[in-house]
């Protein structure tokens, strides 16, 4: 648990401190352009210094491994001569014993000096190799810093139309934005109007309807007798003036009722 902490906590320091670095950038490329050259010369100093010291260490051990490589062969020719000496026929029997002597006693030393010889070789082999590592990374290093203010350059203006690119497309988003609202206006005025003219539609067909009701109650009332012109002229067709009848006839229509 400790430890997913502690892992944890360093990606969320990279994570601000990456956070950190883009807003300085955005804020001030150029002098955040300038920073990152000084920080590249600044690791290129570091390097080259630390080449300089390893190369005076592997000029040391490869003049300590060439002592060693030249005595080991000083003492390795002394050798063979006196193996020669030997097996020269010409040499004295008496003095063959010593000259054998001689070369027990340097062989053994040769043997001696085999180890620290290979060890010598070794030590400046292993410099050379670490030299070589810190050469490639300082030439690296000032490949960047001759480099690097025209990338920085590059990616400035790259920035900057990323930026401009931004600007532009929210620019555009704003303008569509505005459009959709001028269009939502125009079908809230659509919808207004269709639920105007549907509002007049059904008042006209409530008036029509009004208008019919009243026509068929109109006409399925009973009229009145007084009112109606067929009776009234039938009526006035049938009536007998009093004056114009005799006093007999009057009589016999009365006596005719009675009977």
């Amino acid at each position: 648990m400790l430890s997913f902490l502690a892992r944890f906590g360093k990606v969320k320091v990279g994570q601000i401190s990456q956070s950190i670095t883009e807003a300085i950038v955005r804020f001030d490329p150029e002098t955040a352009s300038e920073a990152q050259i000084a920080e590249f010369e600044a690791q290129l100093n570091e390097l080259t210094a630390k080449v300089a010291t390893l190369r005076r260490e592997y000029d040391k051990e490869q003049k300590e491994a060439d002592v060693a490589q030249a005595n080991y062969n000083r003492y390795l020719a002394a050798a063979e001569k006196l193996q020669n000496q030997i097996a020269d026929p010409a040499t004295p029997s008496e003095k063959k014993g010593s000259l054998e002597a001689s070369l027990t006693n340097l062989l053994t030393t040769i043997e001696g000096l085999v180890p620290e010889m290979e060890r010598e070789i070794k030590e400046a082999a292993d410099a050379k190799d670490f030299l070589g590592e810190f050469e490639q990374a300082a030439g690296d290093a000032a490949h960047k810093v001759t480099t690097a203010r025209a990338k920085l350059t590059e990616a400035t203006r790259m920035m900057a139309t990323a930026k401009l690119q931004k600007e532009r497309a929210t620019e555009k988003a704003d303008h569509a934005a505005v459009l959709a609202g001028i269009r939502s206006g125009n079908d809230s005025l659509g919808t207004a109007l269709s639920a105007m003219e549907k509002a007049a539609q059904k008042d006209q067909d409530a008036a029509a309807a009004a208008t019919i009701k009243a026509d068929l109650l109109t006409k399925n009332v009973p009229q009145s007798i007084e009112n109606d012109q067929n009776v009234r002229d039938a009526l006035g067709g049938g009536t007998v003036d009093p004056s114009t009848v005799s006093l007999t006839d009057r009589l016999a229509a009365l006596k005719a009722r009675n009977g």
